[in-house]
């Protein structure tokens, strides 16, 4: 089922109508979402470029789990970032994964992000950022997944479902 169409479709369901159109994005599902974590430079994308699974839940805020190459399991939650917020700490990063000026271009201007801080069962953290791009033109459906990742070790990721 569409994610925007889960809240008026339950409010049916109860018997009640909503006179106002209540639009809710959902980051993931509240089923475990698929993520892959690309290495792209830095001390990880020694590994041949193999990308570590890993996986998000929530709607609004949950938990996030990846597995490392090494086979540490890092964990923690995500929550959603104010749009008008800066998050410059991954703007290096978001250059490096997807080409120069892509922060500036896409993600300050992104109505749905999120950030994640995941600790590792030996010690390693990662910082995690994440976008759902409007789609070009439309101001309801939004594309895929973007994201990066730093890691306490200094390896950045490209974030993909």
């Amino acid at each position: 089922m569409n994610r925007r169409l889960l809240v008026p479709a339950l409010l049916s369901l109860a018997g009640l109508t909503a006179c106002v159109p209540v639009v809710m994005t959902a980051m993931f599902a509240t089923v475990p979402q698929k993520l892959y974590f690309h290495p792209v430079t830095g001390p990880g994308a020694a590994t041949g470029g193999t990308a570590m699974k890993g996986s998000a839940s929530g709607v609004t805020s949950g938990s996030m789990t990846v597995t490392l190459a090494d086979g540490e399991r890092c964990q923690g939650t995500w929550s959603r970032v104010d749009p008008a917020q800066a998050q410059r700490e991954l703007s290096d990063a978001w250059d490096q994964v997807y080409g120069a000026g892509f922060f500036t271009r896409a993600v300050l201007g992104a109505r749905d992000r999120i950030g994640a801080k995941l600790v590792g069962d030996r010690g390693t953290v990662i910082e995690v950022a994440c976008i759902r791009p409007d789609l070009q033109g439309e101001s309801r459906r939004r594309g895929p997944l973007q994201g990066v990742a730093r890691d306490s070790a200094g390896t950045v990721y490209k974030v993909t479902e």
